[in-house]
């Protein structure tokens, strides 16, 4: 054997092997990011590309170790709250106008008493409020709503199996359903917006608030059609159970308040807030926002919260008259009834049409100037809807009417919010339900027992107007309150 050969021979095998590159943190292995290694020990990378790959790693790092800033929920909400507000609450509200004179039609039931269930229904919904507010406050929205749209499905698919009797209608349409759509309506989704937007909020409220718009575009005819087609008019009641099926779905994926998952409203934060307002930036407030929330009590002291709570009255006074005898009304102007479901929709698309952009409006021109332009054009409307001349003026009103109330419906939370505050909005709101749609319960009766004695409307119309009228000037009114100095 050659003592030298065998040892050059073994220096050379062990110069071959790759030096071991040290333990290094920023490696896969070592808690780092798959696929980058910096350079350890002999074989480096050179100084500039260190710090490039090591820059890069650490951006890295923070996202998928979840230290970057969450993607804002807000606008996802918005979505979701749309699709639910649309399947559960419009295409079952809307819905119901062509559902319930064929039902009274084909059960020989009068007018007056089969509107009593509308009635109760109307009270549910504004006397649950406060129920709603507690659940809100307790449970948060999303379990809401889910209660809520467990109980619609209830009342709708028993109403179109079982009932056959005038009681029945009242329990099942009236109780259930009314509870329903006091859960699973306007409050929870309000709230969940005004939870999560500030200075979009009337864009926003604008966006889910059309949901029940286009929901009632597409159920009324659409429900027409299916009685049509199956001979039945309990397949309509059917047809909403499953729509509200449907939209309850998404509330899976619903969140309630920012600060539970390390957000603010708008995806803004506090300091963020203040540095784009101090700039004139994006999170600057164009219209009146409150700069300290009201309590309730403090709340009730305003005439604004008065004239706001008249101004949502004379929104649903008109529309419970249109959804309950709108149809009767134009059928004896001389329509059928297919025209009359497709003049409701013109009602319904004003609606959907009007309140994304009047919540934009919102955002930049004070709300009460809006919410008075839109009571002139709703008086406008319904006095062309009550003459009745052909089914064009008939449309044209359909849809004037929409735009505005949907305007209007679109204004009043935005300006509650802006006025008193986000802390308290669902009690201020659950106390301003039982008394506004209390009194719109009353509606849909007092249209049919005046029909009944009088063998008309009209009488029914003169009312309106007058009261339509006084809301132009309340409306005008309802200027930003103040707080007393102590």
């Amino acid at each position: 054997m050659h003592p030298a050969r065998s040892n050059g021979a073994s220096c050379r095998k062990k110069n071959s092997r790759p030096e071991k590159t040290r333990s290094n943190p920023h490696n896969s292995a070592e808690g780092g990011i798959p696929g980058i290694d910096i350079g350890y020990g002999r074989y480096r990378y050179p100084a500039k590309i260190r710090a490039i790959l090591y820059t890069g790693r650490e951006k890295l790092s923070m996202t998928l170790q979840g230290q970057g800033k969450e993607p804002f929920y807000g606008w996802r909400n918005a979505i979701i709250c749309f699709i639910c507000y649309c399947m559960v609450y419009g295409v079952v509200f809307y819905g119901f106008s062509v559902v319930f004179p064929a039902m009274v039609k084909a059960m020989a039931w009068k007018r007056g008493d089969a509107s009593i269930a509308n009635t109760v229904r109307a009270l549910l919904v504004a006397f649950g409020s406060p129920i709603c507010g507690y659940m809100i406050g307790r449970f948060g929205v999303k379990r809401t709503l889910f209660s809520g749209a467990g109980l619609v499905v209830v009342g709708m698919v028993l109403a179109g199996t079982v009932m056959n009797q005038l009681w029945q209608w009242i329990v099942l349409w009236g109780v259930v359903v009314g509870m329903g759509l006091s859960l699973c309506g306007v409050i929870a989704v309000q709230t969940n917006v005004t939870h999560w937007f500030n200075v979009k909020r009337g864009m926003a409220m604008g966006i889910v608030l059309t949901g029940a718009a286009v929901g009632g575009f597409i159920g009324q005819p659409a429900f027409t059609w299916i009685m049509k087609e199956f001979g039945s008019w309990q397949v309509g009641w059917i047809a909403g159970a499953v729509c509200t099926v449907i939209g309850v779905l998404f509330v899976f994926w619903l969140k309630d308040r920012p600060e539970q998952y390390g957000q603010h409203p708008d995806g803004i934060s506090p300091e963020e807030a203040k540095k784009a307002a101090a700039s004139g930036g994006p999170a600057q407030k164009l219209t009146y926002r409150t700069p300290e929330p009201w309590t309730l009590a403090e709340a009730i002291k305003t005439r604004q919260l008065w004239f706001l709570i008249y101004a949502v009255f004379m929104q649903i006074f008109p529309l419970y008259f249109l959804t309950t005898h709108g149809v009767f009304h134009m059928t004896g102007s001389g329509l059928t009834a297919m025209q009359a479901a497709y003049i409701l929709s013109f009602n319904v698309l004003g609606g959907a049409i009007a309140r994304v952009p009047v919540g934009w409006l919102a955002d930049r021109v004070e709300g009460r100037w809006i919410l008075t332009v839109c009571f002139i054009l709703i008086t406008g409307a319904m006095y062309f809807f009550w003459q009745a001349p052909n089914m064009t003026t008939l449309a044209i009103s359909a849809a004037v009417f929409g735009f505005s109330y949907g305007s209007a419906f679109t204004l009043v939370p935005i300006l509650v919010g802006s006025y008193y505050g986000t802390q308290n909005f669902h009690k201020i709101v659950s106390f301003m339900f039982p008394i506004q749609y209390g009194l719109g319960s009353l509606v849909p009766i007092l249209a049919g027992y005046i029909f009944d004695f009088t063998k008309s409307y009209d009488l029914f119309f003169m009312i309106m107007m007058v009261l339509l009228v006084l809301c132009i000037g309340t409306s005008f009114l309802a200027s930003p309150p103040h707080k007393a100095k102590a």
